[in-house]
């Protein structure tokens, strides 16, 4: 079993190796630009000679950054971003006028109309929560919200997404002085998370997206206690939390299934049976709160079922190439909204239709590879590209003023308009994309060293992403549901540029020594 164990690590760590190999490639040849025009169309471009210069003198300072990191605490760094998350994060959300849009709107219309004791969005089939029943975990966290501090408050909402950035930022130098116990990487995964602006410009996107995230985070950090002491308190807390994440945000799925195979993994090493209880306890946990939020707006608003959207139809969209739209291919295309309106919420017609539609769109790329190829290879590099990962075009979008979305300052225009400082965040995120994905790569070759196995909790971000690449590939996508998937991944950068400093430092050493 220890065997079984320790070829799907190995297996794991060569397929990461490979996966990152692309996608450090991919971000360090091509970048993708969301416009501020209010539509959606993910532009593409390949990076030039400047892109390229600009990237030698950003690992300059970073290597100096980083080198300068010796002198400060960590008590203190963390101090220091989180002042800046404050400063900015308060800018942003005291510069708007409180307007949400799309789905975030329709959750939010949602959540309120259900406190008023309107059941119409679960009944009616044009209801929207009728067609998307799996928005209710988030609907009822936002009802949860609006009852504390009441329905006219949507700044609230902002306020809370940043804390909850701050808290995952915090989470996640815990996890990594848990896992490393080493100052220098534990600096390193802060200043890394600290300038993920994406992570701190999604404050103004109220979506499932933040909270899940932050629920996750908590629930790893009692997972990797739990591997460490082996106890039911962090067992029993890592499944409440988890188990929150999936059903404020059913994406999230991923990652359970990434710890449900990670525990497996270490079951088969440690041979501990503990590991076969926190995974019965875990889909057990998940299963039931789905059901009982299901069940419970069933009986509220006197319905038999809330089927809604068959998930084939996403499939579907997700091979769709629509001209006419304005998106890339395999990007949200309005598909399911389509679908869902031509057979008036009937989940069989939908279901067959979309079949039908996959079918289609399989046989033509089989018919024509060349097609096929350039389809799966702009949707992905569309996807994982995307630096800023969509955070500032979630925000609001003055360009196309459908719900009135409005802003005022100097910084806020020139940031959601796209001007200069648009652009300077936007390229400083381009060049920290590269350094993220391609640092990953010497922490997999470090772990793949060691001979006794590595801490197999680093195995949950590798896997984690590797699940998200397969499943946006054949689902819908968008830029913006991948930004988890390169966030967990910060204490794996942390741990590979904390690698090669140290190589270059030995380098520096031996030099001097040399001279003497």
């Amino acid at each position: 079993m220890k065997f079984l164990a320790f070829l799907g690590q190995k297996a794991v760590l060569i397929w990461s190796f490979l996966l990152f190999l692309l996608l450090g490639l991919s971000s360090l040849f091509v970048r993708t630009n969301m416009p501020m025009d209010g539509s959606e169309l993910a532009n593409m471009q390949a990076n030039g000679p400047i892109f390229f210069v600009s990237l030698v003198l950003f690992i300059g300072l970073l290597y100096l950054c980083l080198r300068s990191l010796a002198f400060v605490k960590e008590s203190y760094l963390f101090l220091f971003g989180t002042l800046f998350y404050l400063a900015l994060g308060a800018y942003v959300i005291l510069h708007q006028n409180d307007v949400l849009r799309h789905d975030a709107l329709a959750v939010l219309e949602a959540a309120k109309a259900l406190n008023r004791g309107d059941y119409s969005i679960l009944t009616e089939v044009s209801g929207y929560l009728h067609k998307y029943p799996h928005q209710l975990g988030l609907v009822s966290f936002e009802r949860l919200i609006l009852t504390l501090f009441g329905e006219s408050n949507v700044k609230v909402f902002f306020i809370i997404n940043l804390v909850m950035a701050i808290a995952d930022n915090f989470f996640l130098w815990k996890i990594t002085q848990n896992l490393f116990k080493k100052d220098n990487i534990s600096k390193i995964v802060l200043l890394l998370s600290f300038v993920f602006l994406p992570h701190l410009f999604n404050i103004l996107f109220v979506y499932g997206l933040t909270y899940g995230l932050f629920f996750a985070l908590i629930g790893l950090y009692f997972l990797q206690l739990y591997f460490d002491k082996k106890s039911w308190s962090n067992l029993l807390l890592s499944t409440v939390f988890l188990s929150l994440s999936d059903i404020i945000r059913n994406n999230y799925i991923i990652l359970i299934i990434t710890v449900l195979i990670v525990l497996m993994l270490d079951f088969l090493y440690h041979k501990t049976k503990k590991n076969l209880a926190f995974m019965v306890i875990l889909l057990a946990s998940i299963i039931a709160g789905n059901r009982a939020i299901s069940s419970y707006y069933q009986q509220v608003a006197r319905v038999d079922h809330l089927d809604g959207e068959p998930k084939v139809a996403w499939i579907a969209m997700g091979l769709n190439d629509t001209p006419i739209y304005n998106r890339v291919a395999g990007w949200y295309d309005a598909y399911v909204e389509t679908v869902y309106n031509e057979h008036q919420g009937d989940a069989e017609a939908i279901e067959e239709a979309s079949e039908r539609q996959i079918v289609s769109r399989v046989t033509y790329m089989v018919k024509h590879p060349d097609y096929a190829w350039n389809f799966f290879k702009n949707k992905f590099l569309s996807t994982w590209t995307d630096s800023l990962f969509e955070s500032i075009w979630s925000g609001p979008v003055t360009k196309m003023p459908v719900e009135g979305q409005k802003i005022t300052g100097r910084l806020m225009t020139s940031i959601y308009q796209g001007k200069l400082a648009y652009q300077i965040i936007y390229y400083f995120s381009a060049l920290l994309l590269v350094v993220i994905y391609v640092s990953v790569l010497p922490s997999i070759w470090t772990q793949y060293r060691h001979k006794d196995g590595m801490t197999v909790f680093l195995l949950i971000p590798l896997i984690y992403l590797t699940g998200g690449f397969i499943f946006h590939l054949i689902w819908e996508t968008k830029s913006q549901y991948v930004y988890p998937y390169v966030y967990l991944l910060l204490p794996l950068s942390a741990l590979g540029l904390d690698y090669m400093m140290t190589l270059v430092i030995k380098k520096e050493d031996m030099m001097i020594k040399m001279t003497k």
